[in-house]
C-alpha cells in the first residue's frame, strides 16, 4: 500500500486518496506479473493496462509536479525525457487500439492529422500544433538517441534508450518498437509511476 504524507494528503480530497491508494495497489499487482511468459497479444493488454493507470493518476493536478520534492538536475532531464515519451506511448496506445503487439504498432504524421480531425479527440490537440501524438512526432525528429541508467523498484540499474524517429514525410510509418522496445515501454511506465511517490 502507497503511503501518503500528511502534507500531500491534505491537498488532496477523500476520493482522490482512494483512488491514489486503489490504482498504487493494482500498479503492484502488475508489477508482480511476470510479462516474459505471456503471448504477445496479453503483454500488450498488460501494457495498456499500465499507461492506462498513468493516464487517469496524471489528470490529478499535483501529480503533474514532484510531490516528494524537486529531483536533481540530471533525474529531472530524464524524468522529463521519460514522462514526454510515456506520453506519446499513452496516447498512441489508447488513442489507436487497433494492433495485435507492441511490434505491430506505427502512427504516421498523417494518421495522427487524421485523428485530430476527430471531435472525439479534440481534448488532446491544442492550437500551436495537430496533437500530441504529431507534437511528439515533430519536436523528436532529428533528436539523438538518448541512453540513461535508470534506479529501479527492486534497487536494480538498467540501461534505458530512447530512439526519436528520423521522419522523412508526414505518411511514412513510425514503429513504436523502433523508438522503444517493449521491454523499456514498461521500464519507462514504471519508472516515471515510482518516481511519482
Amino acid at each position: 500500500m502507497i503511503i501518503l504524507s500528511d502534507n500531500l494528503r491534505k491537498q488532496l480530497n477523500a476520493y482522490q486518496i482512494k483512488f491514489i491508494e486503489m490504482a498504487f495497489a493494482r500498479l503492484n499487482e502488475l508489477e508482480g506479473i511476470n510479462a516474459n511468459i505471456l503471448t504477445p497479444e496479453l503483454r500488450l493488454l498488460y501494457i495498456k493496462e499500465l499507461y492506462g493507470i498513468f493516464s487517469e493518476l496524471n489528470k490529478i493536478k499535483f501529480i503533474r509536479t514532484y510531490p516528494n520534492g524537486n529531483p536533481n538536475e540530471e533525474t529531472l532531464i530524464i524524468l522529463q525525457n521519460l514522462k514526454s515519451t510515456v506520453s506519446f506511448v499513452r496516447n498512441v496506445l489508447l488513442h489507436f487500439p487497433l494492433f495485435k503487439t507492441w511490434n505491430d504498432i506505427w502512427i504516421s504524421k498523417d494518421f495522427a492529422k487524421f485523428m485530430n480531425d476527430e471531435p472525439t479527440h479534440k481534448k488532446f490537440t491544442n492550437s500551436k500544433n495537430y496533437g500530441t501524438i504529431y507534437h511528439y512526432l515533430t519536436t523528436a525528429q532529428n533528436k539523438e538517441s538518448l541512453s540513461f541508467k535508470l534506479d529501479m523498484k527492486d534497487k536494480s540499474t538498467t540501461i534505458f534508450t530512447i530512439n526519436y524517429p528520423n521522419v522523412t514525410s508526414d505518411e511514412e510509418k513510425i514503429y513504436l518498437k523502433d523508438i522503444l522496445t517493449e521491454e523499456d515501454g514498461v521500464i519507462a511506465i514504471l519508472n516515471v509511476m515510482n518516481h511519482i511517490f
